[in-house]
């Protein structure tokens, strides 16, 4: 496959510090057969995705090498751990599935609901994200930091600030951009990690199941 033959795969002597936080976080969720994990050179893109081949049962984390230095640059490895789980998540979440995405083809073809439910996922991670790095603030400022995209502010933002911002979000327009989008707003992202952390706190995520689907993609 040219992916591997331009790029980093990770492994237990490969940068195991990253290996080791999608090791830990494999087993903290359930998922016996821990997905390839890639870098890829993204010239300033900054991303991650998890993904599955049709023609294939691997899966795969892919992290764009201008994620990676955003977050590591800055001596913050918690966030990064943070984007992984968030990856993990989707593939815990069932969101790679065949039979999912079977089963819920024929909703996709009506008006708005493939991007209402990616956007449901793309939630669905970040509370899965939240959960295995443990610590509101840190998931906060990844979250900061990819949206900002810059090491020189991204430890100085206020996610309580940035989160009041969508509050400016208001009228036709507003919804119209959200109900065509793939991905909630980052400002809604931000807030929906500080509610989640206020009522889940003290509570695991259940194996292998999605949040959103007891409670009220794919990219990061």
């Amino acid at each position: 496959m040219t992916l591997f033959g331009n790029s980093i795969k990770l492994s237990k002597t490969q940068h195991p510090e990253i290996y080791g936080i999608v090791e830990q976080q494999c087993a903290e969720l359930g998922i016996t057969k821990i997905p390839e994990i890639i870098v890829v050179k993204s010239d300033g893109i900054i991303n991650a995705l998890a993904l599955r081949f049709y023609t294939s049962n691997h899966r795969y984390i892919v992290l764009y090498s201008s994620l990676v230095d955003l977050h590591l640059q800055r001596g913050r490895i918690a966030e990064l751990a943070f984007v992984i789980g968030h990856e993990l998540g989707h593939i815990a979440a069932g969101h790679l599935s065949r039979v999912r995405n079977l089963i819920l083809f024929p909703g996709k073809i009506l008006p708005f609901v493939p991007k209402a439910l990616k956007r449901a996922q793309e939630m669905t991670a970040d509370r899965f994200g939240a959960h295995l790095c443990g610590k509101q603030e840190v998931a906060e400022k990844a979250l900061l930091a990819m949206t900002s995209g810059t090491i020189s502010l991204a430890d100085y933002t206020d996610a309580a600030a940035f989160a009041l911002q969508e509050n400016e979000m208001v009228g036709f327009f507003a919804w119209l951009n959200k109900i065509y989008s793939s991905y909630p707003r980052m400002t809604v992202r931000v807030r929906e990690i500080g509610a989640f952390y206020s009522a889940n706190s003290n509570k695991p995520l259940p194996n292998a199941v999605d949040p959103m689907a007891t409670s009220t993609s794919t990219t990061i």
